[in-house]
């Protein structure tokens, strides 16, 4: 495991919350869940929207977590599903983590750590 993933490892688990976003038939859908990171370069989410979801198994996905000024984008494809679709494991193809920068009147998404 590289330096860069444990480090968005550690961001995924302290952020927990976020947003799981898919395109299904041109359609934005999007779920609340609880992500972890699970082995190596997996992710766990618990689908927590009230809202039910329909299955994503192989379907690729975003997972998005913000807290205060950091960002955490992870894209992946779903591999399993437990619990009638409540319950993704996501293999993870790309996640990066993001600072927000400003400066006078500009503001910007700073990359400082990414794994492919």
């Amino acid at each position: 495991m590289t330096k860069e993933l444990q480090i968005i490892r550690e961001k995924i688990a302290e952020y927990q919350i976020g947003m799981l976003r898919s395109l299904t038939k041109g359609v934005q859908q999007s779920w609340l869940v609880k992500a972890v990171p699970g082995e190596k370069n997996m992710l766990h989410c618990l689908v927590i929207d009230e809202r039910p979801c329909e299955s994503m198994l192989g379907k690729e996905v975003n997972v998005i977590q913000k807290k205060k000024l950091g960002y955490v984008h992870t894209m992946g494809r779903v591999l399993t599903e437990v619990d009638p679709n409540n319950v993704l494991s996501i293999h993870i193809k790309k996640t990066s983590y993001f600072e927000r920068r400003s400066k006078d009147s500009k503001v910007w998404l700073e990359e400082l750590y990414s794994y492919e």
